[in-house]
């Protein structure tokens, strides 16, 4: 049987010096039957050079060129024009493990799963992943739809879903200037999918000072994120003890960048 075309798609502002590593994670993957579809959201430096000349370079890999649309809706640019029957992204800061798509795909239909996720690796800075040996029969799925009411459960760019699922719970939400996977995520819960993650580290999440969280107005990243997370509580008839814990992320996120990223 042939291999269900995947589509990652994948929003960049400003890709700096770790794009192309995103970018090569994609092209090294054991799995072959991919496309990459890639919106650049306004990019003001070397980015839309590299963009122009990868696009003529491959044939799998689409570019879309914005002035700057904002995130939510360059993501939901990307899956239109997806042509996979499932869709994963990657955030352009973040590693895929070479077995990530192979080892998704093959879970999502043993378990018949329409949305899945996995557990990450985390790199400092610039630097490297060492990627840790998966035996895809051992591998276990959780549900961690329960975890929404406290905090997000699954790494944006460990996420593959059916488009099918994608479209009928409406995409990014555009209105939201942060927190908008953490969002889509509760919407996929409420429509009755579980959100499960694989047991296993398929990516790797890269923390450094250029992220927008770190370089935006962090006082309003955190009261969005917030509103966002009383949202999930209410719709999913979270109790006290879950609004209590909200106000302690609150606070956390609150501490300076270099005290919580020296503590991951």
């Amino acid at each position: 049987m042939r291999e269900p075309l995947v589509s990652v798609y994948m929003s960049v502002r400003n890709g700096g010096p770790y794009l192309a590593h995103a970018i090569n994670s994609v092209r090294e993957q054991v799995y072959q039957n991919w496309e990459l579809i890639i919106v650049d959201d306004g990019s003001t430096d070397e980015t839309v050079d590299y963009l122009k000349c990868l696009a003529l370079e491959c044939d799998w890999i689409k570019v879309v060129f914005t002035e700057g649309v904002g995130r939510a809706r360059a993501l939901n640019l990307a899956v239109s024009h997806a042509a996979g029957e499932y869709i994963a992204n990657l955030d352009a800061d973040d590693l895929y493990h070479p077995i990530r798509l192979r080892t998704q795909i093959a879970l999502m239909q043993r378990h018949g799963l329409d949305f899945l996720g996995s557990t990450a690796l985390y790199i400092k800075g610039e630097g490297s992943v060492h990627w840790k040996c998966c035996n895809v029969e051992k591998c276990t799925v959780d549900d961690r739809s329960k975890k929404l009411l406290r905090k997000n459960p699954v790494n944006h760019s460990s996420i593959m879903m059916s488009k099918e699922l994608f479209y009928s719970v409406g995409g990014y939400n555009e209105a939201l200037p942060s927190q908008i996977d953490y969002e889509l995520w509760y919407r996929i819960c409420l429509a009755g999918n579980p959100i499960s993650v694989a047991s296993v580290p398929l990516i790797a999440k890269r923390l450094h000072k250029g992220q927008s969280f770190e370089r935006g107005n962090r006082i309003k990243y955190i009261l969005n994120s917030y509103k966002v997370q009383s949202m999930v509580i209410s719709g999913l008839n979270g109790q006290w003890y879950d609004r209590f814990f909200m106000f302690t992320r609150l606070l956390r996120g609150l501490v300076p960048a270099k005290i919580r990223l020296s503590q991951r």
